[in-house]
């Protein structure tokens, strides 16, 4: 019955624009869970810690730095990168649209800045860690930008 209604012009120009929707969404729940990953960054033992004549790698809890605030930055970094990809995660459950671009933005300056901090401070497990998911993020929001050719506007469809 709609076949008859529509044509197949019409048709196919319906199938694209869903097909579109359901890629941009699967690439959200990517997103979202490269951000989840970030919690790594807590649990692995990826920090140096000097002891007696050796340098040993220790997880973030056993991170034990001069400077207090080093740990601190770390965690708020950590805490970031899991709040915004929870709220991606459930923005795109619910299918709503309205902050996922802010969130995307807001992903990628917390992940530029980690990649910057961590350099900083000479941890460069963190750095390798950071900058990959940061590669990913980017690889994945070119793609979802290429179906539709709109920079950061990609969740506006035609």
């Amino acid at each position: 019955m709609i076949d008859e209604l529509l044509s197949a012009d019409a048709l196919v120009s319906i199938a694209e624009k869903e097909n579109r929707s359901n890629i941009q969404r699967i690439c959200d729940v990517l997103f979202g869970t490269v951000d989840l990953i970030g919690i790594l960054l807590a649990l692995l033992p990826l920090y140096s810690r000097q002891m007696d004549n050796s340098v040993i790698a220790v997880n973030l809890w056993e991170f034990k730095p001069a400077n207090g605030w080093i740990c601190i930055i770390c965690w708020l970094l950590i805490v970031a990168f899991v709040l915004l990809g929870i709220a991606k995660m459930v923005l795109n459950h619910m299918c709503i649209d309205n902050g996922k671009n802010a969130i995307t933005i807001s992903s990628l300056l917390i992940s530029m800045t980690a990649v910057l901090y961590f350099s900083m401070i000479r941890e460069t497990y963190c750095v390798v860690i950071v900058f990959l998911q940061l590669m990913i993020k980017g690889g994945l929001l070119f793609y979802a930008i290429g179906l539709d050719k709109l920079p950061f506007g990609y969740y506006n469809m035609k």
